[in-house]
């Protein structure tokens, strides 16, 4: 995972990458963002640069991603998009 910062202020607003899904083989695209900064299309930018290394530089065949339950459907806009 990387950590996304904010250009203006140096600050810390989520975070974006690949690590294993627990208990599986299999390598899963994550990212948090605070909500102050959604909708202004970070996570999917961060999602897209991860997905481009992922396949282009590990040479990864597959990478998943799964939503929990709960979470606002903006998320699942953002994967749409990706």
């Amino acid at each position: 995972m990387w950590a996304e910062v904010d250009k203006k202020d140096n600050r810390t607003i989520g975070r974006c990458g690949l690590c294993f899904l627990d208990n599986t083989p299999e390598v899963e695209l994550g990212y948090v963002l605070d909500k102050a900064y959604w909708g202004r299309g970070l996570a999917t930018e961060a999602a897209r640069a991860s997905l481009k290394y992922g396949f282009a530089e590990l040479k990864l065949e597959r990478i998943v991603s799964s939503r929990k339950p709960g979470l606002p459907t903006g998320d699942a806009e953002t994967r749409d998009e990706i």
